[in-house]
């Protein structure tokens, strides 16, 4: 029976100051005791604006709270005629899930009244202990507590829509900015290779870094903008954490070269090779923190990346410098926005003062915690570790097959820190590294040399010119081997020199342990041919692509004229995605540059439509490479989904474009193939086996499954050389890399490069050689 009951009307006026609402409250009471319920009633009814609602069974109490959407909380027995216990509440709480509940028992049971509220019930009351003050408060805070939550339920509802907006507005703005930078930092770009006054150079290299800063500012609010908003999502992906250490390292290097600084890489322990996690992200925060250590370091000082294992698949890394250093004063604010050292401008420096604060949120987000510690006029050191799985067994650097022997080189290396760190890189590829500083400490460690001398030697070129022939002379006798690796500044002068002293190979800076295992394991012979087909694969024999750029704004096209003026890539051009696809016909382009945002048919469906064109051709399907002004990842996906092969955004760097259509030009026809009598008859079939293979890796790339595509790059590295195709293997060595390393672009650009190089054999192919006796 339901039954409806106004209360508190005789105490309305008296007890409006006191409410803390106004609005009339509908209450369900589900009880089926007549007694229980006159006991709530009466505790009820001094409490103003109630409609007090009782069912006596849990049908009749479901069945009000889905007929009677102004129920706005309900009190309920959990013993009722037609249910008990457990099933009463979670019935109630399931129809009531909007709403505060608050559970009668009769059983003083603290256990029962924990699981009461662990299951949704916002209080629980024991009959027969709570007294009608007590009834009464339990519903004033109820209803207050349902108030509140509404209140932040809509003001979170509000906040959500704003951080949206911001989040577009600031892409917008973002992609608006972008557009015209592309063009001004590229024709800089073109500007400063021209010949100028000293005045005029130094104008043009201002421009670029004031340019260069503008978009570092762009992309430094933009992500901000989106950690805030909860929009910016990390890509957990596999990748050798080798290939980004060096690639990186690379990168930071150039600039301290220029400026004067030391830039070293010192793996302090072996490390997994393949890990997973955001690589992008984890290369961002590095480089900001590299570039803010440059920054703050004058010629003669060393910046220094440490790289180690910290806890149970942690890996912990380190930017070390000599600059300036901060204050304890300046180390309170210096993750805070818009702050740095007071340093900074005097060490006419400038920044945003955004990289640090954006790198503490990326590091947070990727699982660490980034901490600073420093001293005034003693350097820094930014520290962070964070969890990257590992997959598979392989470490870096893996020990070298040194078939037992006890191989020793020799270390002649200035600085300390770069010393050092070659050091310990060599120890772990199982080397017996010996250490000497300048033409002293040579001389001494000759004297003490192994029975059987030094099998290598790392000789930096800076000491070249201060030794002495009589040791340049007992260097020689002293080294078994790789008679002498020279560390090569990049003044031509001193690669003269080497030569001159007949030194045999060079390791370039800066040194990693990739970079000085391979440079000292190499034999001449093989060094030539990794070097010939490596400039092969890499499109360093002046490849000439057919190329057609889209894009509706004219600035952005002649920005890709001038900075293809100079090669020999054939160039056509589209204003529009209508007439891309006018022009567009399987096999007349190579390369599509290819513009995401224009008017009418947008870049997204021409791109599309190119690849629906290409489905049933015999032609090889062209690379399209978006270029966008974008820059959120969602964007990378969409074109990647699209069809296109690589994303790059703007605002373009000439060597980054360059880059990539090294990548996707064809390969020239410069070799004709001859093979032996005997191999000659299974040509055909061994190059029409790869086709399938290429088909087969593309099957399985387009399913993720990279393990299979792996495979197939293992085995073609493996046969192309019994073949005579060392370009062949050469190219199944970087697909197997990819595939391990999960790079999808990648492997779609070695597979490419497979299918334009078994297709130009096939053609080029002149048949037996004879046989010489």
């Amino acid at each position: 029976m339901t039954s409806v009951e106004t209360l508190g009307a005789r105490n309305q006026q008296a007890c409006s100051t006191r409410t803390p609402w106004t609005k009339r409250e509908r209450i369900l009471l589900i009880e089926d005791n007549p007694d229980d319920a006159l006991f709530l009633r009466r505790a009820l009814e001094s409490v103003p604006n109630l409609e007090l609602i009782r069912a006596e069974t849990l049908a009749e109490g479901t069945a009000l709270l889905e007929s009677d959407p102004a129920i706005s909380l309900v009190f309920s027995d959990l013993g009722l005629p037609d249910s008990d216990g457990a099933e009463t509440a979670d019935a109630i709480l399931h129809h009531a899930a909007d709403k505060p509940v608050i559970i009668m028992t009769g059983s003083d049971d603290l256990e029962l009244g924990e699981d009461m509220i662990l299951r949704g019930a916002q209080d629980y009351l024991v009959k027969g202990e709570f007294s009608l003050a007590h009834a009464r408060r339990v519903l004033r805070h109820a209803i207050v507590r349902k108030n509140l939550e509404k209140e932040l339920f809509a003001a979170r509802r509000a906040a959500e829509q704003a951080s949206l907006a911001k989040g577009e507005f600031l892409a917008e703005v973002s992609h608006e900015i972008r557009t015209p930078l592309n063009v001004i930092l590229g024709l800089t770009e073109v500007l400063m290779d021209e010949s100028w006054t000293n005045t005029q150079s130094e104008q043009l290299q201002t421009m670029k870094r004031a340019g260069d800063s503008l978009l570092s500012l762009i992309n430094s609010v933009l992500d901000l903008s989106k950690i805030e908003a909860g929009r910016l999502d990390l890509v957990q992906a596999d990748f050798d954490i080798s290939e980004l250490l060096e690639n990186f390292i690379d990168l930071v290097a150039l600039p301290g070269r220029k400026k004067g600084v030391s830039v070293s890489l010192d793996l302090v322990d072996p490390i997994p090779c393949v890990v997973t996690g955001d690589s992008n992200r984890l290369l961002q925060v590095l480089t900001n923190l590299a570039w803010n250590a440059l920054k703050f370091t004058e010629s003669g000082g060393f910046v220094k990346v440490e790289v180690q294992p910290h806890a149970r698949d942690q890996i912990r890394f380190s930017v070390q410098d000599s600059g300036i250093g901060m204050t304890e004063e300046e180390l309170l604010r210096v993750f805070d926005a818009y702050e740095q050292g007071s340093g900074g401008r005097a060490n006419g420096s400038s920044s945003t003062g955004l990289g640090l604060p954006l790198c503490q949120k990326l590091v947070s987000l990727m699982g660490g915690d980034l901490r600073v510690d420093s001293q005034r006029g003693e350097g820094s050191e930014f520290h962070f570790a964070i969890p990257l799985s590992p997959k598979g067994q392989r470490s870096w650097p893996a020990p070298s097959d040194g078939k037992g022997e006890q191989r020793s080189v020799l270390v002649a290396i200035r600085d300390d820190q770069e010393r050092g760190a070659a050091i310990r890189a060599l120890r772990h590829s199982g080397w017996l590294a010996s250490a000497a500083n300048g033409p002293q400490g040579i001389e001494q460690a000759l004297d003490r040399s192994p029975t059987n001398g030094f099998q290598a030697c790392l000789l930096d070129c800076f000491l070249m010119d201060e030794l002495a022939e009589s040791t340049i002379d007992k260097l020689r006798r002293s080294v078994t081997r790789v008679k002498v690796a020279v560390l090569p500044s990049p003044r031509e002068t001193d690669l003269l020199r080497c030569g001159q002293l007949g030194f045999e190979g060079t390791i370039a800076r800066p040194l990693t342990p990739s970079r000085l295992q391979h440079g000292l394991h190499r034999t001449q012979s093989s060094a030539l041919r990794d070097q010939q087909a490596a400039e092969c694969a890499d499109g360093r024999l002046d490849p000439s692509a057919r190329i057609l750029v889209v894009d509706d704004v004219k600035d952005n096209r002649s920005v890709v004229e001038a900075f293809l003026q100079s090669t020999n890539h054939r160039l056509d051009f589209a204003d529009s995605g209508e007439r891309a696809l006018e022009k567009f016909r399987p096999g007349a382009y190579d390369i599509v540059l290819l513009d995401m945002r224009m008017p009418g048919i947008s870049g997204l469906e021409t791109a599309r439509r190119m690849r629906l064109s290409e489905r049933d051709s015999d032609h090889s399907p062209a690379r399209i490479i978006a270029l966008t002004a974008d820059a959120f990842e969602e964007n990378h996906r969409e074109s990647a989904a699209a069809g296109c092969d690589l994303h790059l955004s703007k605002p373009i760097q000439r060597r980054t474009l360059l880059r990539a259509l090294e990548d996707a030009s064809p390969r020239p026809e410069e070799t004709v193939v001859e093979v032996e009598p005997e191999i000659a008859a299974l040509l055909p079939s061994f190059l029409k086996n790869r086709e399938k293979d290429v088909r087969q890796a593309r099957q399985a790339l387009g399913s993720d499954d990279f393990e299979s595509v792996e495979t197939l790059g293992h085995n073609i590295k493996g046969n192309g050389s019994v073949y005579g195709l060392p370009l062949l293997s050469h190219l199944g060595r970087q697909l197997e890399a990819a595939a391990q390393s999960r790079k999808s672009e990648r492997i779609t650009s070695c597979l490419n490069q497979i299918a334009d190089l078994v297709k130009h054999t096939m053609a080029n192919t002149t048949g037996p050689t004879e046989t010489k006796p």
